[in-house]
């Protein structure tokens, strides 16, 4: 993980991978050493996380030959902390905030 800006909420990941397998029966290919790369971008604030990332499979067979591509999105939520900081009594803006929202619907 590289930090991106001074608070950290963004990042740049880059990630290597390799390993070497053994293959069930029926499954075996050609090799088995196989090896992936990938890069992605992270926010995260207290209660969540978004990572949006990029994989290459080198050796990852196909049809057309080997190599395969990917891209993931993660979503990770904190319920007890967002709760907190989302239902707060101690900042009384918070409160304010969702009463002008809600009075805005019921209109």
């Amino acid at each position: 993980m590289i930090p991106l800006d001074s608070k950290q909420r963004w990042n740049f990941n880059v990630t290597a991978s390799s390993a070497v397998v053994n293959y069930l029966p029926g499954t075996e290919q050609p090799g088995n050493w196989n090896t992936g790369l990938g890069a992605g971008i992270l926010y995260k604030s207290p209660s969540w996380k978004i990572l949006v990332g990029y994989g290459y499979g080198v050796n990852a067979i196909r049809s057309s030959g080997r190599g395969a591509q990917s891209v993931g999105l993660l979503l990770q939520l904190d319920l007890g902390k967002a709760r907190e900081a989302m239902l707060n009594t101690q900042d009384p803006s918070r409160w304010r905030g969702f009463q002008n929202m809600f009075n805005f619907f019921g209109k």
